[in-house]
């Protein structure tokens, strides 16, 4: 294997023209090259760069992560669906089939092995679970997801810790034991090392490395140069590139504080947060959709990950950033601002992957819970805290009685609104005091007269059911000439209904929307004038602009009628006029539907004058009617009312995802092998009995205990929490780790490199305020930050894997810096801080197209439909806790890089950027590109191969010239100097 320093002499050495002319004949992918350009992503594409730098995972953190993923997906499911019928403890063994070992499950039942590791296929499982041939469990088929997760368990090999052919009880946990574990032990304060090299450290932390590397019979390599260097700091603390300005302005900082005051400068920077924050928002598994079974949008996540963002500008101390992640709504506050941020900070607890469509809403509740415990005790203990759900944790001092302790915690909070499509709780945020002032009032006001109005749509059903007495009035009682609903002629959409009475005959028509329209036609006998009328029930939902058009010969009549009074006639009609007709001509009554509420035609009546004192019908109750015109008129001018408040009412506040209290907070019960439907001996709720810091924590009985576990995290004899942050913060400075499991500082984590360091840092993080800006500047500035990522032969043979920091590691940019440091080079970067990323009508994720320029961490994180570049580099997976990225060099990476239209598009705007500058020459032009993508100038043989690239390729036209430096610009993109930090 060759070290990774002679990748560049690979590339300028090797003909990559003569390559991808064998096998990348596509002339987009030759003009990528350009000639003998140092270069491109090929070398990847035919398998070198994944020796030369990939960094592979360790084997261990491999195996940890499937034995969580089976302690966490796989297992709880077997006990809960399968058990009954396949384990020792089965009452009568089912197909000779158990599945509660590893052993039993592989060799399977009278039909042949459950699941074959590696090929789900061959898994009989599996084929059950989807009632392909068996249908297991017999009960009802699970869902898609958890289907989904045995697929992967078996193809990633079916790691199964069930080492026994019994479901025999284990040991009780020894706790005495687990606390001798060193993760457990109290934080030291060990005294800082002597060391033999006294020139050389800078600060405390490069004693403590100085000091290991001495007892190893090791050197630290050379200090990385000043532009190395200054590369390294701006990615690291802003993740983007330094501008050529800031690369001169450094330079020429001869102070001997410039490094300091340039980190300090950084540190200051809005963009701190910014990249910071997306450090964390892997940790809290942050996405803007549920994944799960119906994927919903989160509408509102933005809020949490802005959040982040100004937390980690302004320097919130960590013990605070926990306690309003994990009980922010039940923190004191000094004014509104603070009430909001600390509601947005618990969204952390809400944005897990939910299958909110289950239907067994109490399975539901708890899958929601352990996912809580699980994200908590990941992101702020480094345990694995949902491996003690349906048994004693396996590796770690953790019963099965501190995780329902734990769960009764979480139980006593409420995330969900169930329905039958569950939703996740959202709180409002509260205003500032005189908008929030004028809100409350509106509310009281309404809700008064809402009740009002509600009170009297009750009085109204009263009389209207006393006039229903009268039931139907047969037309043949009706004086005149009279044509029911249902000889009109009808257009639009109509209905019928009998519900009010009185009515005439039968029932009448009912209809919403201007384009209904009933249409009367009377053909008269004899030449009079005629009283028209319309019949129609009121009530509060009616029209109160029913229009009437009268035609008869020249006459026209137009009338608007309030439906929600009572007719004024004789309850039953309402006088619409008086019209002159001739013998044997015809009358039109035309009624059309308003443009709010129903719009009701029972009957028209038409009176001749001559016949006016003879109609059979005198009339309703006069007392009723009195009334119930007396309410309805009440009622429309409360209605009125409202509309008139509503019309001038403050604007809703806006809401967040934030958990509550709730209404019956309590203890829970230990659920049997983790099933939720059988439920064991009860259990106070309390913290970790490893950590016996207020055990019982002190829980007020009408409290969820949340508050009172946050204080718990945080306290400074808690040996897990600034551990596990300071580790984190080590990580990201340095590539790894301090431990290099960040997520797991169990007994299946790996050991830390430097203890005593790690405990010095972390006593001195509590000591100086919980301050993130302060640890990253004691990182930054030390020596060891500085060093060359150059190898030295004998340090290599002796610590391969720089376990001892005797160099900096090469890291290649991730995702976000990757994509960020593009629209920095082209200019089409937008710098807008903070807002949502989706529209607020945004239904679904599937088919969203990613048109933003704005920095990366601004991007929607879709749990099922990523943007292609993010899923390419190694963008976490949203649906767990991420402390540590993968690293890997994939042909996919080169091909992305290749033929990704964003890629090409700002290399395009790059390259008219360079040609838009007042340079003299293609010489300072390139020399102004190296400086924007790389940090550095060109070597003279860059130089020189563009120089003679741009002569052959750039010299007819303007469109060529473009193209020419296009191919440059892509180029530079592509090179391992852009994507990786020396």
């Amino acid at each position: 294997m060759l070290p990774h320093r002679d990748i560049k002499s690979l590339t300028l050495n090797s003909d990559p023209i003569q390559v991808l002319k064998i096998s990348c004949p596509n002339r987009m992918l030759m003009r990528f090259v350009i000639g003998k350009a140092i270069l491109v992503s090929w070398a990847a594409l035919f398998g070198w760069a994944p020796m030369l730098v990939a960094q592979q995972p360790d084997l261990s953190d491999e195996t940890q992560q499937q034995l969580e993923f089976f302690e966490s997906k796989i297992r709880p499911v077997l006990v809960a669906h399968c058990y009954e019928c396949h384990s020792a403890d089965s009452a009568e063994l089912q197909g000779g089939l158990r599945v509660d070992s590893r052993a039993t499950i592989r060799t399977g039942g009278d039909s042949g092995p459950a699941v074959v590791p590696g090929k789900p296929g061959d898994s009989l499982l599996l084929e059950a679970l989807r009632y392909e041939s068996y249908e297991m469990p017999p009960a009802g088929q699970l869902a898609d997801h958890i289907i989904a997760d045995f697929e992967t368990w078996i193809r990633s090999g079916a790691v199964d810790p069930r080492d026994s052919d019994t479901v025999a009880p284990a040991a009780e946990v020894d706790m005495e034991q687990g606390r001798a574990f060193w993760s457990f032990q109290p934080i030291a304060s060990p005294t800082v090392p002597d060391v033999k090299n006294e020139s050389w450290p800078l600060n405390e932390i490069d004693r403590f490395v100085l000091s290991r590397l001495e007892e190893n019979q090791l050197a630290p390599v050379n200090d990385a140069n000043q532009i190395s260097w200054l590369r390294r700091v701006y990615f690291d603390l802003i993740g983007l590139p330094p501008k050529p300005q800031q690369i001169d302005e450094f330079l020429n900082d001869l102070r001997p504080d410039a490094r300091s005051r340039l980190i300090d400068q950084l540190l200051d920077s809005p963009q701190f947060g910014e990249r910071w924050a997306r450090h964390w928002l892997d940790v809290a598994r942050y996405s803007d959709s549920s994944g799960g079974g119906r994927v919903l949008i989160f509408h509102d996540a933005w809020r949490y990950r802005d959040y982040v963002i100004n937390a980690f500008n302004a320097d919130k101390p960590f013990d605070q950033f926990v306690r309003e992640q994990v009980a922010g709504d039940l923190l004191p506050y000094h004014d509104y601002l603070q009430r909001r941020e600390q509601l947005t900070a618990t969204g952390f607890l809400m944005l897990g992957p939910h299958n909110y469509e289950l239907q067994d809403k109490e399975l539901l509740r708890m899958e929601v819970v352990d996912e809580q415990i699980d994200v908590m005790g990941r992101a702020f203990l480094g345990l694995t805290l949902g491996c003690a759900r349906c048994h004693d944790h396996k590796f770690d001092p953790v019963p099965t009685e501190d995780y329902y302790a734990l769960a009764g915690i979480f139980r006593s909070t409420d995330s969900l609104v169930h329905a039958n499509v569950s939703r996740f709780v959202e709180t409002e945020l509260p205003l500032p005091p005189r908008e929030q002032q004028a809100l409350q009032e509106y509310r009281a006001t309404t809700s008064q007269l809402q009740q009002k109005i509600d009170n009297g749509k009750k009085q109204i059903d009263e009389l209207l059911k006393r006039l229903s007495e009268t039931g139907s009035v047969p037309s043949s009682n009706l004086g005149g000439l009279v044509l029911d609903d249902q000889q009109a002629q009808l257009t639009g959409t109509w209905n019928h209904s009998d519900n009010v009475k009185p009515h005439v005959d039968s029932g009448y028509q009912y209809a919403s929307g201007k384009d209904a329209m009933a249409r009367f036609m009377f053909a008269t006998k004899q030449a009079d004038d005629y009283e028209i009328r319309l019949s129609y029930t009121p009530h509060p939902n009616r029209s109160v602009k029913v229009r009437v058009n009268i035609k008869s010969g020249d006459q026209v009549i137009e009338r608007h009628i309030n439906q929600k009074l009572v007719p004024g006639s004789n309850g039953l009609f309402q006088t619409l006029g008086t019209v002159s007709a001739q013998a044997e001509s015809t009358i039109q009554v035309d009624v059309h539907g308003g443009n709010a509420g129903t719009t009701i035609i029972d009957a028209v009546q038409l009176i001749p004058r001559s016949l006016a004192d003879e109609s059979k019908f005198s009339g309703l109750d006069d007392p009723t009617l009195a009334k119930l015109q007396e309410a309805l008129t009440n009622q429309q001018s409360m209605e009125q009312q409202k509309k008139l408040l509503d019309e001038q009412a403050p604007a809703n506040p806006d809401s967040v995802m934030s958990v509550r209290e709730h209404g019956e907070p309590g203890d829970y019960f230990v659920c049997i092998r983790g099933d939720a439907h059988r439920l064991g001996d009860p259990v106070a709720r309390h913290a970790l009995s490893v950590i016996p810091l207020n055990r019982d924590l002190g829980i007020p009985p009408q409290s969820s205990g949340r508050r009172e576990l946050a204080e718990w995290l945080v306290d400074p004899d808690n040996p897990l929490t600034a551990r596990v942050y300071v580790n984190r913060v080590w990580a990201k400075v340095f590539g790894y780790g301090l431990v290099r499991t960040p997520d797991n500082f169990g007994l299946m984590g790996q050991l830390p490199s430097h203890p005593k360091l790690l405990d010095y840092l972390a006593k001195h993080f509590i000591q100086n305020g919980w301050s993130t800006k302060w640890l990253i500047r004691e990182l930054a500035t030390s020596r060891v930050y500085g060093l060359s990522t150059v190898d030295d032969p004998g340090s290599l043979a002796a610590d391969p894997e720089n376990r001892l920091l005797w160099r900096a590691h090469r890291r290649r940019l991730d995702v976000e810096a990757m994509r960020d440091a593009i629209l920095s080079v082209s200019g089409q970067l937008h710098t807008e801080v903070g807002g949502p990323s989706i529209e607020r009508n945004l239904n679904r994720e599937f088919g969203f197209e990613y048109r933003s320029l704005r920095r990366t961490v601004y991007l929607p994180v879709f749990r099922n439909t990523l943007n292609d570049m993010l899923e390419v580099f190694d963008f976490p997976n949203p649906n767990v806790v991420s402390g540590r990225r993968s690293e890997s060099t994939l042909p996919a990476q080169a091909l992305f890089l290749m033929n990704s239209p964003f890629v090409l598009d700002q290399s395009r705007v790059a390259a008219q950027r360079i040609l838009d500058t007042e340079l003299d020459s293609d010489q300072q032009r390139l020399k102004l590109a190296f400086r924007r993508a790389l940090g550095r100038p060109p070597s003279p043989a860059e130089l020189d191969m563009m120089l003679q690239f741009l002569r052959e390729h750039a010299t007819e036209n303007d469109v060529q010239r473009l193209n020419a430096w296009t191919d440059i610009c892509h180029t530079l993109f592509g090179s391992l100097d852009f994507r990786y930090l020396d």
